[in-house]
Order: structure tokens, then C-alpha cells, then sequence
């Protein structure tokens, strides 16, 4: 089989040689390898991202994973990969489900993890299934000389390195004394099995959407949840939305869906009391709420500020999980506070959680409170540095550290939805320096938040089914 005919054309007008290596067909690059007889690390895989109006390749080598955190600082701003159906327009003449690590040959500007600079001999994925193209080092690099170059991946199999304490002033080595405390004492929950392979799923740089589609529609009423939201009315689809893999396609995007898979796999593991202020009823209300709206409103920012819109939803989702976990460990303790902030609706919660997590056997969390206690448990599961952070700092306006653009835009919410008397915002006012740091104008918030509002029958629908 010739090779697809604009890399066939491109490299005959680069003049660089070249070899054809066949094997046995595969849709995932690292069995590409492993059938090819390839050392993984000198194969080049590609990714399509959308960074700001352009469309760029991200080329790193097919045992080793993007870490965005890393990519966006190269980049200058946020990028976010494209869904498969858009990427398939671009690259016409390729298999289906390939995306060839050959930018040059479809005028797109690349990004390149600096792992493959210095191999004498790189095989690049280049738009079918059963081929690899086998470059020499030198050529790989002539080819790839306006890219730009950086250190944005970690092996397939290293772990997500934790927040850094000096990052956050210490705060968080006195949250993990307080958690190996914790450990000790009690029974900790696990990690969800569904949000576990929902996780290994986005670490496979070959997951489909239908890969996704066969997870999620494993559990029917989490399936339903996401059709629901697909359809809610914020987000103008006027089509019709039937499927999981309607909602992916049409609406939602694969990243959304993988991230808000995780959020509600999560939370609905905790069986905390329905009733009340922190009960699940209002958690859950809260949480799909303060979702929708950082969702749009992170896409109202600028594009060089712009988070990643999955991981601000899931950060949104969450950022009270805390009490959740409240709930689950101190159930008298919980109780309490349950009952103090119904009598006290303008008190903030966390000056009453300091009365009440002083109290029996919630001593060992003094001083950590729903937030920090939400943000260590998500550390322990090593989920995202965003979110941690999110948890961790969104009650706190003059946080201006790595992930900032997370936690303001989840103040914003809470701050927000205090105008409806719902969840534990610090009051109604927004914080000039969050507004400006995220790039926001007033009048567009409150526009965002009106447009949510008008949705909210959907949003409470899911709600109390996340509730049930």
C-alpha cells in the first residue's frame, strides 16, 4: 500500500530518504511496535491539538505521554486535544483513526517532545495501519527544523507527580501529616473502578470514541446523565441526542466526557444523609450547577487563558467533595455542621467547621477542613495537580499559583450561585483581581450565569438522579 499522497509528496519535494516499514495491521501505535519489532521509544506518534485558533501536531514518541501542564507553558497558552471527527477532515488521504506524525506535509506547525532529538533512527507514524516510516535521526530533525521543540512527556507508566509543598507555602505537608493519620485510623475508600478505567482509558494515546462509548454505556444511569446533559439547552444543539456517542460527537467531546465520567463515578460512591444544606440533595444540585457554569465561562475566556475545559468541569464537579468524605468518615460530626449551616445559612462554612472538626474523633482533621480534606484525598488517588488545587484553594480569592485560572473560575461559580441561595460561596460579591486574571468582564458572567439558569430543569434532573 503506497503511503497516503500528501506525505508521498512531501517527501519527494524534501528530498530526504527514507524506507517503508510493513507489518500487521493494528489501530494502536504501541502494538505497531511491539508487531514492527521496534523499540517504542523511536516511534514518533502524533497528536492534533487545538491550541488558540490553530490547529497544531504534538509528536512525542509512542511510550511516553503528553503532560499538558509541561506542554502549555511551551505553547504559551492552553491546548486541548481535537475529537477524532474533526482531525479526520484534516487528514483526508489517511487510514481512519490515524493521525500522521508528518506535519510539515499538511502545512501544520508541530510541537516535539525533545526524547526523540537525538535518536539515530525514528519510525513515524504515518497515516496507515499496517506501515511505519523509518527515517534516519538527522532527516527526522531537517524535516521538523521550524518546530518547536520542548520537554512536555512522562514514561507511559510513571506515575503524576503530586503538588509540590513548597508550591503552596508548606500548607500541603500538613494536610498529608494530618491524611497518614487518617490512614491509619480509618478505612479510606479506593478509587471507583468505573473512574479508575475511564482514567486508563485517556492514557491510551489509541482510545476511540468508541472505546469510551462501551465504558460509560456500561452503567445505564450514568449513560443517561450524559445524554441529558448533552441536551441541555445552554448548549444550543438543536439536533437530536440519543446516544452517548451522539453526545461525544455532537456536543460534548471526548475529553468532557472522560472527565465528567470520573466526577460522577466518583461522588455517587459516598451514601451521605439527603437532607439539608451539605446533604447530597444540595451537594449534588451545587455540584452539576457550579459544572455548567465554569464550563462556560471558561469558554468565554481568552484563549491564552483558557484551562482545559474537561478538567475545570471535573474540578467544578468535585470541589466539594470534601464533604463527601466528611460525611463518610465523622458522620456525627457531619451531622452537625449539616445542622449548624441550615441555622446559620450566612455564616461561612468553613468558620463552622472549625467549631465542629475539633470535636471527637474529628480532631486528627482539625485545621484541614472540606476543602484541604477533599484535596488530599484526590492527591492520594493521584488524580490531576488541577484539581487538587482546585479543591484545596477555591474558597480562596487571592490565590494567584499554577492552576489559578481552576480555582477562580470555581469561586466565580460558588459566588454566584450564592444569588440563588445555593452551596457555601464567601458571598455574592466576584473578586476584581479573579475577574482579571482570568480575562473575564462582568457583564459576560452574568450573561453565562443567565444562560445556565435557563437550563437549570435539566440540571436538576440530574441532579436528583445523582442523588437517588
Amino acid at each position: 500500500m503506497a503511503l497516503p499522497s500528501q506525505i508521498e509528496a512531501f517527501l519527494k519535494r524534501a528530498g530526504q530518504p527514507y524506507s517503508l516499514i510493513t507489518h500487521p495491521a493494528t489501530r494502536r501505535i504501541q502494538r505497531a511496535a511491539v508487531v514492527a519489532g521496534v523499540d517504542p521509544g523511536r516511534v514518533a506518534r502524533a497528536v492534533l491539538l487545538r491550541h488558540g485558533s490553530e490547529y497544531w501536531l504534538c509528536i512525542l514518541p509512542a511510550d511516553r505521554l503528553i503532560q499538558f501542564g509541561e506542554l502549555n507553558t511551551l505553547l504559551g497558552g492552553p491546548a486541548d486535544v481535537v475529537p477524532p471527527l474533526e482531525a479526520a477532515r484534516l487528514f483526508t488521504d489517511c487510514a481512519e483513526r490515524t493521525t500522521p506524525a508528518l506535519a510539515p506535509a499538511y502545512g501544520l506547525p508541530a510541537v516535539i517532545d525533545e526524547s526523540l532529538a537525538d535518536l539515530d533512527m525514528v519510525y513515524v507514524a504515518a497515516g496507515r495501519h499496517n506501515q511505519l516510516l523509518k527515517l534516519e535521526g538527522v532527516a527526522f530533525r531537517t524535516l521538523y527544523d521550524q518546530a518547536r521543540w520542548g520537554g512536555f512527556s512522562r514514561p507511559l507508566n510513571a506515575p503524576r507527580p503530586a503538588p509540590a509543598a513548597a508550591e503552596q507555602g508548606g500548607e500541603y505537608a500538613a494536610d498529608s501529616a494530618s491524611g497518614d493519620t487518617l490512614e491509619r485510623l480509618y478505612a479510606l475508600p479506593p478509587m471507583p473502578q468505573m473512574a479508575f478505567e475511564v482514567l486508563r482509558l485517556r492514557e491510551d494515546p489509541d482510545a476511540s470514541v468508541t472505546d469510551l462509548c462501551e465504558l460509560v454505556e456500561q452503567d445505564p444511569s450514568l449513560a443517561a446523565q450524559v445524554v441529558r446533559y448533552a441536551r441541555a439547552p445552554f448548549f444550543g444543539y438543536r439536533g437530536s441526542i440519543d446516544s452517548v456517542h451522539d453526545a461525544i460527537h455532537r456536543v460534548l467531546g471526548f475529553d468532557m466526557v472522560v472527565n465528567m465520567t470520573v466526577g460522577l463515578a466518583t461522588g455517587r460512591m459516598f451514601r451521605n444523609p439527603v437532607n439539608g444544606p451539605l446533604g447530597l440533595d444540595a451537594f449534588w444540585r451545587h455540584a452539576t450547577y457550579s459544572a455548567a457554569l465554569v464550563q462556560e465561562l471558561a469558554r468565554r475566556m481568552p484563549p491564552r487563558k483558557r484551562p482545559r475545559l474537561g478538567l475545570a468541569y471535573l474540578s467544578a464537579l468535585l470541589h466539594n467533595f470534601g464533604f463527601l468524605l466528611l460525611g463518610h468518615l465523622f458522620r456525627p460530626e457531619f451531622e452537625m455542621l449539616n445542622r449548624l449551616v441550615a441555622v446559620n445559612p450566612a455564616t461561612p462554612v468553613v468558620a463552622m467547621e472549625r467549631q465542629v472538626l475539633g470535636l471527637g474523633e474529628a480532631r486528627q482533621v482539625i485545621g484541614m477542613g472540606h476543602a484541604r480534606l477533599g484535596a488530599w484525598l484526590m492527591k492520594r488517588w493521584e488524580m490531576p495537580e488541577e484539581l487538587v488545587t482546585a479543591l484545596a484553594e477555591h474558597h480562596n480569592e487571592d490565590y494567584d499559583g499554577a492552576h489559578a485560572s481552576y480555582v477562580g473560575l470555581v469561586l466565580l461559580a460558588d459566588r454566584l450561585l450564592r444569588r440563588i441561595d445555593l452551596g457555601d460561596g464567601d458571598g455574592q460579591q466576584l473578586p476584581v483581581q479573579v475577574l482579571e486574571r482570568l480575562g473575564l468582564y462582568e457583564e459576560v458572567v452574568d450573561e453565562v450565569f443567565n444562560s445556565v439558569l435557563a437550563g437549570r430543569e435539566g440540571l436538576d434532573a440530574m441532579a436528583q438522579q445523582l442523588a437517588a
